[in-house]
């Protein structure tokens, strides 16, 4: 099952892991380790309650660019807790309650122009 996720979709080797080991497993990368977690209840303590602990993410080669390096997402240690707290006052759950609405409106446009390519046979 490890050599698995280099040639299945990402999602259906998760779903086969989270079968085989629970929703809480670690697991090995070409990189190092990491831990998965698919537990609501546990991924809204360490993304919200806790990110002070859980500070630091994958660390991904993101180039030489300087913005690049900055990609929020891609920070860790200090970077992310500073970050993290100046982006979170924009993520409340009434605003994005607001976005909602142009969230659904561009995701449909966006399968509706997939499903036009994919009738067009591009």
């Amino acid at each position: 099952m490890e050599y698995e996720l280099l040639y299945t979709i990402h999602h259906d080797y998760t779903v086969k892991a989270v079968q085989k080991y629970g929703r809480v497993y670690g697991a090995y990368t070409v990189t190092g380790r990491m831990l998965v977690v698919n537990e609501p209840d546990l991924l809204r303590d360490i993304l919200v309650r806790d990110f002070h602990v859980f500070a630091d993410h994958r660390h991904i080669g993101p180039g030489s660019e300087k913005v690049s390096k900055h990609i929020y997402f891609m920070l860790g240690d200090d970077d992310w807790r500073r970050v993290r707290s100046i982006v979170s006052a924009a993520f409340t759950s009434g605003k994005v309650r607001a976005m909602m609405a142009h969230v659904d409106h561009i995701c449909n446009t966006f399968v509706d122009n997939l499903d036009a390519y994919q009738r067009k046979g591009i």
